[in-house]
């Protein structure tokens, strides 16, 4: 092969190994969010089922162990909030990796957070004003001369935009 082609067959591998790291980071979101919906049923059905000193079955695996009710919701509460940490710190690396295949791929990438959409109004905010004023100087300026030229000049008055 020659130096081109392994130089393409190398991009590309390195494109399909950064898509892959996309997809697999994905697939462990919905497996997570699967989890913690799961967990927020069986805290609705604690809530709402049983008093609170009936102990209740809980599966580990594939064994069943009876509990106490407030024990059982503490662990899946927890498990809840491990879950919601998880979830955002794989959100978080998704953006980032997402971002490294689009500019693998020659795609302009723009962080948007919070911060940063708040920066981008900012400038297309000044730059629409700057184009605007400019615009109405332009448009004020043009309506001078036809001013002076229509009105002003006949009678020898000299007015001016300051």
């Amino acid at each position: 092969m020659d130096a081109v082609s392994q130089h393409v067959l190398k991009y590309l591998t390195e494109v399909e190994e950064a898509a892959e790291d996309v997809l697999t980071t994905k697939q462990q979101i919905v497996d997570l969010d699967t989890k913690r919906n799961r967990n927020r049923e069986a805290l609705n059905a604690l809530k709402t089922e049983m008093s609170d000193t009936e102990k209740v079955k809980v599966c580990f695996g594939n064994m069943f162990i009876k509990f106490p009710k407030s024990k059982t919701r503490e662990m899946i509460q927890r498990d809840q909030e491990q879950l919601d940490k998880e979830l955002n710190d794989l959100h978080k690396a998704l953006k980032a990796k997402v971002n490294r295949l689009n500019e693998m791929q020659g795609m302009k990438s723009f962080g948007c957070s919070a911060g940063n959409l708040q920066q981008l109004f900012d400038v297309l905010e000044n730059t629409c004003i700057e184009f605007l004023a400019e615009k109405y100087m332009r448009t004020l300026m043009l309506l001078n001369l036809q001013l002076q030229d229509k009105v002003c000049e006949p009678f020898g008055i000299t007015w001016s935009f300051a």
